[in-house]
């Protein structure tokens, strides 16, 4: 039986909002990330997102943009997802959703279920890319290299101090200390092992002599566990191997 669907445009309701790709519920304060022709239901209606959108398809992935991609964009995009696909438990995302640019912020998100991943463009667009496919990455790994992530990142948190924000142990693995970025909140490594994660291959990947110069200000046990840190994510990411 075929079911009408209203435009998700034309939703008006004081609990949702959706901003580009990105439906907002304020009642659970849930983000859900939508493709193009995907049917949603809200308090019982039938929703479909029908965006005026253009389409890519890049190293088989799709990949929607509301406004065009540069040619260095798809570049980016194409190298990025080769790496991906090249390390051990290789893997790419079901679709790639890319927004225009808050002011002030670029915004990443991943679905880690339906393997979505969304990125806004601006100056560090594929560096939020790569942060963000490191989500998506480390949920597939093995138990065992997930339990010793873990283990150092419970680690971490028994030397730094309680201002985590302004804390030189995870400044050294924070995207806002060791790249450029736009805004200060995006890095938050300490948040859980699954950003720390993100955060060291990140910063690793795009500044590694700034990491490791930051690394060595630091007291002794601080380098002993961030050393280990540094040593797992170079070996994945320039070697394409798994330490742990």
């Amino acid at each position: 039986m075929h079911v009408f669907a209203q435009d998700i445009q034309e939703l008006n309701n004081e609990d949702y909002m959706l901003d580009g790709f990105m439906l907002m519920d304020f009642k659970r304060g849930n983000i859900f990330l939508l493709a193009p022709g995907e049917r949603v239901e809200i308090e019982g209606s039938i929703y479909l997102f029908n965006p005026k959108i253009h389409s890519y398809k890049v190293q088989g992935v799709p990949v929607y943009s509301f406004s065009p991609l540069t040619d260095q964009e798809i570049l980016s995009i194409s190298k990025l997802f080769k790496e991906f696909n090249s390390r051990p438990y290789g893997i790419l995302p079901n679709v790639l959703l890319i927004g225009n640019a808050h002011e002030h912020l670029q915004v990443g998100l991943t679905s880690l279920g339906e393997k979505k991943v969304y990125v806004e463009k601006g100056p560090r667009f594929e560096q939020i890319l790569y942060h963000e496919m490191n989500h998506l990455y480390f949920e597939y790994l093995s138990s065992k290299t997930k339990m010793w992530v873990a283990k150092q990142y419970f680690d971490l948190l028994m030397v730094d101090n309680d201002e985590k924000e302004k804390d030189p142990v995870w400044n050294a693995i924070d995207e806002s200390h060791v790249l450029d970025a736009v805004s200060d909140a995006e890095g938050h490594p300490y948040e859980n092992a699954h950003e720390m994660f993100a955060s060291l291959l990140t910063v690793l990947r795009y500044n590694p002599e700034k990491v490791k110069e930051m690394v060595s200000k630091l007291d002794l046990e601080q380098q002993a566990i961030l050393k280990k840190l540094i040593l797992f994510g170079e070996t994945l990411i320039y070697k394409n191997q798994l330490l742990h």
